[in-house]
């Protein structure tokens, strides 16, 4: 698990607003199912949120086809928002085949197909969550994800 900081460029994204972890404190936490490299690696889940375009979170070798996850924790419930935003390292290839978007752990709230450079995904009530999982359930290799947002488009 790490701790992040919010990156300064969440803070703006073409009107669509970040949404904190809590209202005095921008610190969410990073969980995802393993590393390539451990937790001290080149490829950590800090990688996600740390605002570097260049960097990403790929899981361990070892891991099963299918079995690949990242969660955002410790988010403010009272928090609303209505958008996701994947974005996979685009320069090693696509890989995300087909993935799904839980809130809550529970509530599947999009499937999707492929990811690509960007891809945002429109809830259509904002929701409020703990936590949000990208499940990815099929790729070409190990998926390559090199940042996940939650936004809040007033214009929704």
């Amino acid at each position: 698990m790490a701790s992040i900081q919010k990156p300064p460029f969440f803070s703006s994204f073409v009107g669509i607003q970040y949404v904190p972890a809590s209202p005095s404190a921008t610190l969410f936490v990073v969980k995802v199912s393993s590393e390539r490299g451990g937790k001290w690696g080149a490829f950590t889940a800090n990688n996600v949120a740390d605002g570097e375009a260049r960097t990403y979170w790929t899981p361990a070798k070892e891991e099963k086809k299918g079995g690949f996850w990242i969660e955002l924790r410790g988010l403010n419930p009272r928090s609303k928002f209505n958008v996701v935003r994947i974005e996979e390292a685009i320069w090693m290839g696509k890989r995300i085949r087909r993935h799904m978007v839980y809130v809550d752990e529970h509530v599947v709230v999009r499937n999707g197909t492929t990811v690509g450079h960007k891809r945002l995904y429109r809830i259509r009530r904002p929701v409020a969550a703990r936590r949000v999982r990208i499940r990815v359930l099929k790729s070409r290799g190990p998926p390559l994800l090199s940042a996940l947002g939650l936004h809040f488009d007033p214009y929704g």
